[in-house]
């Protein structure tokens, strides 16, 4: 996708990564995710978005934001600064004013924007920053944790519960659009955002997984988990992933992008 991003090499030939990935359209007309990854035997960079705002926009703000985050990557990783993530927060800001100024050819503001979850691995150190509601897990044996938060209402409302500030009656009541993003690339001023202070040690065959909602929403955590652990390798495991959503059904089932990558 960006030609200069000549560091890394094909992920499918490093030998200190298990590197894949699989998206798919579902039953959707369009696909709006977008997607990339790349790795060599020192680095890892994956990124992916989900695209909202109608059939093209949501393409548009997905793929935007993805060239628009390897461009900030590709600046950076030509500096001599010590790999970090300090530039991230700055970068994600301005991507999301770049998503919220896109415009028709007649000059109208868009108005689509995306979710955005991005990870680093330098040294077996895990970096990452999402913002939205696309999701970061780590797996480590049988265990399956999610890293990142949701942006969607159901925070907002469990928060407001928590500090006594909503009874149940009215968290019941509001339970209807809690699936709606409370921040996403594109809405111009950005509400929350998820960013490692400090990198996680990625131990010998730990996984890491980036996902859309189109997978989570359709296969549990605990069926994550199991398909991956006993996967014998992470291209096997995307296309377990990819049968096991099939199996279900869903009558209108959503485009579903997501990168495994396995420490060796």
């Amino acid at each position: 996708m960006n030609k200069k991003m000549a560091i890394f090499d094909d992920f499918r030939t490093n030998k200190k990564y298990d590197v894949s990935m699989l998206s798919e359209i579902g039953k959707r007309e369009s696909q709006q995710d977008a997607a990339y990854v790349a790795a060599n035997d020192d680095m890892v960079l994956a990124i992916l978005c989900d695209g909202m705002g109608g059939k093209n926009g949501g393409a548009l703000a997905s793929k935007t934001a993805v060239e628009a985050f390897l461009d900030f990557f590709s600046v950076y990783s030509r500096s001599d600064q010590e790999f970090n993530c300090s530039w991230t927060k700055t970068s994600v800001e301005q991507i999301d004013d770049i998503i919220y100024n896109l415009r028709d050819k007649e000059g109208n503001r868009i108005d689509c924007g995306c979710t955005l979850v991005a990870v680093m691995i330098c040294k077996n150190q895990l970096h990452w920053i999402s913002v939205g509601d696309s999701r970061l897990y780590i797996i480590r044996g049988n265990e399956i944790v999610q890293v990142n938060t949701d942006h969607n209402y159901v925070y907002e409302l469990n928060r407001k519960l928590r500090n006594h500030e909503i009874d149940m009656k009215t968290y019941n009541a509001n339970l209807y659009k809690k699936d709606a993003l409370i921040s996403f690339i594109g809405m111009g001023g950005l509400t929350m955002m998820d960013i490692s202070n400090e990198p996680f040690n990625l131990l010998k065959d730990d996984v890491v997984l980036l996902c859309t909602d189109g997978l989570y929403r359709a296969v549990n955590q605990d069926e994550i988990c199991k398909i991956v652990e006993t996967s014998c390798d992470m291209e096997k495991a995307c296309i377990r992933l990819s049968y096991e959503i099939q199996c279900k059904a869903i009558k209108d089932q959503d485009n579903a992008t997501y990168i495994l990558i396995k420490r060796g």
